[in-house]
């Protein structure tokens, strides 16, 4: 399964494999990400807010490893940051109401307080995002 390569192997790999014959496989917009740049995040915002404005389901977010271990075991392969009207279509039109979007954010930070003594939790933290 190649899980010694890391993530842009795989990405690459696949790249040759939709030239060779599009009509089979379709490509996907991809973005390398710097967490330690703000101006980089601020950019991946963007394009992401940019892109499900216009009917994208959204974006994956990976670690550059394929496959990252820790003391616990193996961490999440990725994480799915979906769009506001994709979101809508699966949860229903009342989404995001305020008492919804507060449960779910209660949700979020009990979340992030059982998992914060966890070495395998990424150190970054994400908050969900309701709109009015």
């Amino acid at each position: 399964m190649h899980t010694d390569h890391g993530h842009h192997w795989h990405l690459e790999t696949l790249g040759r494999l939709v030239a060779a014959d599009p009509t089979v496989l379709a490509s996907t917009d991809v973005r390398t990400v710097e967490l330690e740049d703000p101006q980089n995040c601020a950019e991946a915002v963007t394009w992401w807010l940019e892109r499900t404005e216009v009917g994208s389901e959204g974006m994956v977010i990976k670690p550059a490893d394929f496959i990252r271990r820790c003391r616990r075991g193996l961490l999440q392969p990725g994480i799915k940051c979906r769009g506001r009207e994709y979101l809508r279509i699966l949860c229903g039109p009342d989404y995001t109401r305020r008492i919804i979007c507060e449960s779910l954010h209660s949700v979020s930070q009990a979340y992030r307080a059982s998992s914060s003594a966890n070495p395998c939790v990424a150190s970054t933290s994400a908050s969900l995002a309701c709109w009015p």
